[in-house]
């Protein structure tokens, strides 16, 4: 089920992935490095407080809805209260923030930024409950239509010359509309007197050390942005938020959706005691992560001079050049952390220690970006995002052992890598070239070559029901 899920979750993130790459050609040729600064600092701000605020009733959502099937309205009726509740305060703190900021566009922008807020919130949850159902098809219209919607509206916008404010607005729109599309009918089994407490308690005690995290991942995440635009300006934080997005749009976009298929079919197997199934869930999800995000990062790399010469606009393509190699390895040892390591922390219900490793992390990152920017400017920020996100994936394969065993079969690494490295042999006399043509030949070439070798080296061994030949003893048992 989690090879055949995940391709259908692959494709659903496809396609967005594919818009976020037209929006990125679009707006780093109709706006200013200062006005896409403006929209990165609002959206970095706005993400931050979507995951800080809403983000744990989503995992908890995730986590706890196979328990709670049989109480299936009392637990949504508590999920949509403790929603609302929160919702409110936060468009109350906002609409204040806007009336102090009078001053034209800041006012504005925090109005906009608010209704994203609440709009992006309701959708992920939206998203999160056809994910636990085994909906993927239900989620990939959700996540297509979203992307296509504020991508005409943005658009759209932004020609008109509504710069920043503009983008914020056709994201607005491309939240309500699937979600009201698709999720109203389940918002009508809302009921007050079904709210429990016994399961607003499971949600607190998990959702908590959630949202501690998140605010700490979101300091790791925006740190160096703000920090840049301080001690360089706008500009700086534009140029460099464009060299991270290209790559975190790709590589994430492969990493959720493979794990959009596995966790919940752990999840699931958890909850009815298949120890067989867990351990054969376990496997099919490292095996299709890294056999995907490997060579994706190592391909993005090669194919990147020719990459952003098509799609970024001539001001940003300097500085994405030059950092994009250290923020693609740096997002693929995020991705690893948060899509595989982290999973042992969620399932063993102890999220408390995801936390401690990234209160650590995201005070290395702080201490890293204030030595590091500035004596080198955005290239300081990236080589400190990497640094700081190889730690905190060591610290997380480790420690998460103690909660829930991970497997890591070193057979399968290996025949990963000798495929990356025929891979890498094929696309390095391709490098310096440039055009669609040629990127296309270099996207499908590398692949296919990638895909080939590690068939041939992997054979039986890569059947449905196998099993790795060799283990991290300390991971795997």
């Amino acid at each position: 089920m989690i090879w055949k899920h995940s391709l259908v979750y692959l494709l659903a993130r496809l396609v967005p992935g594919l818009l976020n790459f037209v929006a990125l050609a679009l707006y780093t040729r109709l706006l200013t490095p200062e006005q896409y600064g403006s929209y990165t600092l609002v959206m970095a701000a706005t993400g931050f407080l979507q995951l800080l605020l809403f983000g744990w009733i989503s995992q908890s959502l995730l986590r706890y809805l196979p328990r709670f099937a049989d109480r299936e309205a009392a637990f949504l009726s508590t999920v949509m209260a403790v929603y609302g509740g929160i919702g409110a305060v936060a468009l109350l703190v906002a609409l204040v923030a806007a009336l102090v900021a009078l001053v034209y566009p800041a006012a504005i922008l925090v109005s906009l930024a608010a209704w994203l807020l609440l709009a992006w919130s309701a959708f992920e949850l939206g998203l999160q409950l056809q994910n636990s159902r085994f909906q993927p098809g239900s989620y990939s219209f959700m996540s297509v239509l979203k992307a296509l919607t504020a991508l005409a509206g943005g658009g759209g916008l932004v020609w008109l010359g509504f710069g920043a404010a503009g983008i914020l607005g056709g994201l607005v729109l491309g939240n309500l509309l699937p979600l009201w599309l698709f999720s109203r009918h389940q918002l009508r089994q809302f009921d007050r007197r079904l709210v429990e407490r016994e399961i607003l308690g499971h949600l607190w005690r998990y959702g908590l050390p959630l949202s501690a995290s998140v605010l700490m991942s979101e300091v790791i995440y925006s740190s160096d942005r703000l920090l840049l635009a301080w001690l360089a300006g706008k500009g700086s934080a534009g140029q460099y938020a464009v060299a991270y997005d290209l790559p975190a749009f790709t590589l994430n976009m492969l990493m959720m959706g493979i794990n959009l298929a596995a966790y919940p079919a752990l999840v699931q197997a958890l909850e009815r005691g298949d120890s067989r199934q867990v351990r054969d869930c376990r496997l099919q999800h490292f095996r299709l992560l890294f056999a995907v995000a490997l060579p994706a990062t190592v391909g993005l790399i090669l194919v990147a001079p020719n990459l952003v010469e098509l799609m970024i606009g001539a001001e940003f393509r300097p500085a994405v050049r030059r950092l994009l190699p250290v923020i693609a390895v740096a997002v693929l040892l995020s991705g690893l952390k948060a899509y595989y390591f982290d999973l042992a922390f969620q399932l063993g219900e102890h999220p408390r220690g995801q936390l401690q490793i990234l209160v650590l992390a995201a005070g290395l990152n702080l201490m890293l970006n204030g030595v590091l920017i500035p004596r080198q400017g955005m290239q300081g920020a990236a080589l400190a995002t990497l640094i700081t996100f190889g730690v905190a994936l060591l610290l997380s394969a480790v420690r998460g052992r103690r909660h829930f065993p991970l497997v890591f079969p070193l057979a399968d690494l290996g025949r990963m890598m000798l495929a990356v490295g025929v891979m890498v042999a094929v696309l390095v006399p391709l490098y310096d070239t440039r055009g669609a043509g040629w990127l296309l030949l270099q996207v499908l070439g590398g692949a296919a070559v990638y895909g080939v070798v590690l068939l041939l080296v992997s054979g039986r061994s890569w059947g449905w029901s196998g099993y790795p030949l060799s283990t991290l003893p300390f991971i795997s048992r």
